[in-house]
């Protein structure tokens, strides 16, 4: 039977390069980092993938080197809304029994990301038990370069990098066939982009930022309450993937694009006076970059849609809403 120890080494140990500081690393009973030069503050964070909430249940290991690059990537993606440079990370993985194909491709994919963001696996553990990943990330930041929730002024535009809502799509897709074309959708849900170069280069250019995981609204509004600020939004302004442009209820799926998340682009603020240099910036990097609004007195998140104002009710994800 295969155990614990032979899991790591066959699986994590061996096919995971060390480097990046990293001294002593997997197979101790800790790991031995070595902070790069002129290192001033560092950036940390944590995220837990449950089987059934976070990703659809798993049939064999036709998602597995999906689900192993999913794990890594949304987590990254806080770190790129940090304006953080990736080093390590750690791996707790739960499942309910050792199944070596499953394996063999979670890791794989689990590498895949781990070498396009250069970041080392430093540890974890394996356990029994439902399936679940808990990976947490460490990373970099020049002293007081760190974009916070909390930076954003009065007056800033507000702009969303890349295009929404293609996971959520997918997602709801999945339930109802008839709500979106699916063709090119799935994989903008099992390999999201954590948008890292961008997230270094709106150091000292953005004034506040979050990674959109739980939905652009209900995101944006933690910045919102951090910085004691409301907002106007557009929602025509919002960018759509190409496949839902094709959507004949623009409303609809802008809406689902609003309230949906899973996108992992960074949501951020900046001053209206610094918007040539973002425009430079979008450019420089070929990402686009949208504004959406801006931001407002008091505590309220004004949303219209070509001048109408619209609800969206309950938008966005949380894990303990009733």
């Amino acid at each position: 039977m295969t155990g614990e120890s032979e899991i790591i080494e066959r699986y994590f140990r061996q096919v995971f390069a060390d480097g990046r500081g990293v001294r002593i690393g997997i197979g101790d009973d800790g790991a031995v980092l070595s902070a790069p030069d002129g290192t001033d503050e560092i950036v940390v964070s944590c995220d837990t993938l449950v089987e059934g909430v976070h990703f659809p249940k798993q049939d064999g290991s036709g998602h597995a080197a999906d689900l192993g690059y999913r794990c890594l990537a949304v987590n990254l993606s806080d770190l790129a809304a940090m304006a953080a440079e990736p080093r390590w990370f750690t791996l707790a993985l739960t499942m309910p029994r050792v199944d070596n194909d499953w394996l063999q491709a979670f890791s794989g994919g689990l590498r895949e990301c781990a070498a396009e963001a250069n970041i080392a696996l430093v540890g974890g553990d394996t356990c029994r038990g439902p399936l679940a990943c808990t990976i947490q990330v460490i990373g970099f930041v020049p002293k007081g370069q760190a974009l916070l929730r909390s930076g954003a002024a009065l007056g800033d535009a507000i702009f969303v990098s890349g295009d929404l809502g293609a996971a959520a799509a997918w997602i709801k897709g999945q339930k109802d066939a008839a709500v979106v074309d699916l063709a090119g959708l799935e994989s903008r849900f099992w390999r999201p982009t954590a948008q890292l170069a961008l997230g270094k280069a709106l150091r000292n250019l953005a004034s506040a930022a979050i990674d959109v995981s739980d939905g652009l609204v209900r995101d944006l509004a933690h910045v919102l309450s951090a910085s004691h600020l409301g907002a106007r939004l557009q929602l025509e302004q919002l960018p759509l993937c190409e496949s839902l442009h094709k959507c004949a209820d623009h409303e609809k799926t802008v809406k689902i694009a609003a309230g949906g998340g899973d996108d992992y682009q960074l949501c951020f603020t900046v001053a209206g006076d610094r918007q040539e240099e973002l425009e430079r910036l979008g450019y420089e990097l070929d990402i686009r970059l949208t504004r959406i609004g801006e931001t407002t007195e008091g505590d309220n998140i004004d949303i219209s849609y070509h001048g109408r104002p619209i609800s969206l009710g309950r938008a966005g994800y949380s894990h303990f809403a009733e």
